[in-house]
């Protein structure tokens, strides 16, 4: 069974040489004859043979031309290389001759399994891939921020950072400049976009490809309110009740002193009710930022499926760390029962963690001011 298509046939030339090499050797493939002249088994392992593959007597011409036999009738064949049958006929081969299958001492017989790994050159293989662009190896040295009061720009090697769209990066303050340079400055060798957060954030305020505005902003994140985390909770396991009730009821409640709300946990698959009241108050709270600060809330709120814990965290209720912990706290409960999933559980907890982060900094130095005045002279 482990011996290949190849040694069979070196075999069967080799014994034909060997008894007689007068008459023509005829090797079946099942129904199918691989007539090899006498002229071509006699010094087989030095000469390259040609094989006549044939349709089995039993088909008609039409069967054969619909492609019911091999697509060509000659098939070449190589010392050490593979014929070009189709797998479906590689099943029983016999050794033979012209009267038919005789004694044993001039009879061989192999059973295949069926299979396209016997022959791989028969059958197309088709191998998906995806075709992902190749990062771009780091290109500059040094990374420098110039700019005015209102406007900074990212200097890479004397070369202004641009966005997708061949836009200037022009960012409103200093502090910002500072966050995105200290992210291309820390490119170690190939150049990752989607790990450049506040840099993708900053190109996504610039380049704006859906020509959003900031009310239409504030109403995509506004749809997170209504399946908020923190307001669904799980009525199954005691245990992950009461840690619900323990981490998330603190922030819930500070939540409605805040914006002066009513908003109550629901269990089960029950929508919970969000009164136009509190989507107004929680509007103008959020269109109070400007363009740059509101898509930062979005990115964050868009982390955590949360719009209560990215308020809380840009409030400094939380940090970012509880903020992702609380996100994640039923993935955290498995964990704690049954283990984490090496490398997996830590790189998405990491991951919300960069993002979440990146989100809350840029809410952050988008809403930094700093002012100096002159001392009077006395």
């Amino acid at each position: 069974r482990s011996r290949s298509y190849t040694s069979l046939l070196h075999s069967a030339l080799t014994a034909a040489e060997a008894e007689d090499q007068s008459e023509p050797l005829n090797l079946c493939v099942r129904d199918a004859p691989l007539k090899c002249e006498p002229e071509h088994a006699a010094h087989a392992r030095r000469h390259t043979p040609t094989i006549k593959l044939e349709p089995p007597p039993h088909m008609d011409e039409d069967e054969v031309a619909s492609g019911g036999g091999m697509s060509s009738p000659d098939v070449a064949w190589a010392p050490g290389g593979r014929l070009g049958v189709p797998s479906h006929w590689l099943h029983d081969y016999r050794l033979k001759t012209e009267d038919g299958l005789s004694s044993a001492s001039t009879m061989r017989c192999m059973r295949w399994a069926v299979g396209p790994h016997l022959l791989k050159q028969t059958l197309p293989v088709t191998i998906s891939r995806r075709f992902l662009p190749e990062p771009r190896k780091r290109f500059y040295r040094n990374v420098t921020v110039a700019g005015t009061d209102s406007i900074y720009e990212v200097n890479l090697d004397h070369r202004k950072l641009k966005t997708p769209l061949g836009n200037v990066l022009q960012v409103p303050n200093y502090g910002l400049a500072l966050a995105i340079a200290h992210e291309w400055a820390s490119v170690k060798d190939k150049i990752h976009p989607s790990l450049l957060h506040l840099t993708g954030l900053a190109f996504s305020v610039i380049d704006n490809v859906n020509h959003e505005t900031k009310w239409n902003i504030v109403n995509k994140t506004l749809e997170y309110l209504v399946t908020d985390t923190l307001l669904y909770r799980d009525n199954g396991m005691e245990d992950f009740t009461a840690m619900q009730a323990k981490e998330w009821d603190p922030v819930l409640d500070w939540f409605n002193r805040r914006f002066e709300t009513d908003l109550k946990p629901c269990d089960g698959i029950l929508v919970v009710d969000i009164p136009e009241s509190t989507r107004e108050t929680i509007r103008r709270y959020l269109l109070s930022y400007d363009i740059w600060a509101v898509n930062g809330f979005l990115f964050g709120v868009e982390v955590l499926k949360s719009v209560i814990l990215a308020i809380a965290a840009a409030e400094r209720k939380i940090s970012s760390e509880k903020a992702v912990f609380l996100s994640r706290l039923e993935t955290n409960f498995q964990i704690s029962h049954w283990g984490a999933v090496e490398w997996a559980h830590d790189l998405d907890k990491y991951d919300h963690q960069s993002r979440f982060s990146a989100a809350l900094l840029f809410i952050h130095l988008n809403t930094w001011q700093a002012s100096s005045k002159q001392k009077a002279k006395p």
